[in-house]
């Protein structure tokens, strides 16, 4: 697919910011035997696409899905083999959640492009990350903050679902300064995103205008258990009724 294609060429450029110091590590940097490696996953682990390989189109003004960032290399490749631990990371606690979430909110699965803030794998065994480290990372976060817009282009997406805090942060971050006509608007009131009130827009020549509803879900893993994910709790239950407006209200962008 060849939005996949570009998005992935384009990543390969960000591969010198990973570093000891941010502890992030490139999934180009681990050899495998194909690009993207997994069959089912978040981009850059996988295609980003719910059916995988076998998605015949990018859902262009569709829902972006944001995470946080791909995890941490001991949950993602067996060291000792250099194997994956899964190629289908779709029975994880985050689809889960997420497939729980979505379609009630009126949300199709194969609508979405499931992607991260910082599309990279973090050192260690220990999937906890570290958003703080990286939105302190001025450098880093100016170029994740460019591929978001790169990905934003090409898909155009009506609605910007954010899976917890860092991801929200990382797009409160963003600024006309740095990104030329993009405008957050009632995006920088953490109260507009909790409500699915707050618009994302983005000027460029070759575009014109491009609106999209955002809205900050709590991440689905958070307190979970892959085995027995808590389903239906009074906030999760919220959360499907905001999502459900944020989504009336996106298709009402023009």
């Amino acid at each position: 697919m060849q939005e996949v294609a570009d998005l992935t060429e384009l990543l390969s450029k960000l591969d010198g910011l990973c570093n000891d110091v941010n502890e992030l590590i490139p999934i180009s940097s681990i050899p495998l035997p194909k690009s993207p490696p997994m069959d089912y996953g978040f981009f850059p682990g996988g295609n980003g696409l719910f059916l995988g390989e076998r998605a015949t189109k990018f859902p262009c003004g569709g829902t972006l899905i944001l995470g946080l960032n791909f995890g941490c290399c001991g949950g993602f490749i067996d060291e000792r083999t250099g194997e994956l631990w899964t190629t289908d990371e779709r029975s994880g606690a985050t689809w889960k959640g997420l497939r729980h979430i979505l379609p009630k909110s009126g949300i199709d699965l194969d609508e979405c492009f499931f992607t991260n803030a910082w599309p990279f794998l973090h050192k260690g065994n220990n999937n906890k990350a570290r958003p703080e480290k990286w939105l302190n990372d001025s450098e880093l976060t100016l170029a994740c903050g460019g591929f978001f817009m790169a990905t934003f282009c090409r898909m155009r997406p009506r609605l910007i679902v954010t899976l917890g805090w860092g991801a929200a942060e990382f797009l409160r971050r963003l600024s006309p300064e740095n990104f030329g006509h993009a405008h957050l608007g009632s995006f920088s009131d953490e109260w507009a995103l909790r409500t699915g009130e707050a618009v994302f827009e983005f000027r460029a020549d070759e575009l014109g205008t491009v609106r999209a509803v955002c809205f900050s879900i709590k991440h689905p893993a958070r307190g979970k258990s892959v085995r027995r994910p808590v389903l239906n709790t009074d906030e999760e239950l919220r959360e499907i009724e905001v999502l459900k407006r944020a989504k009336k209200k996106a298709l009402s962008l023009s």
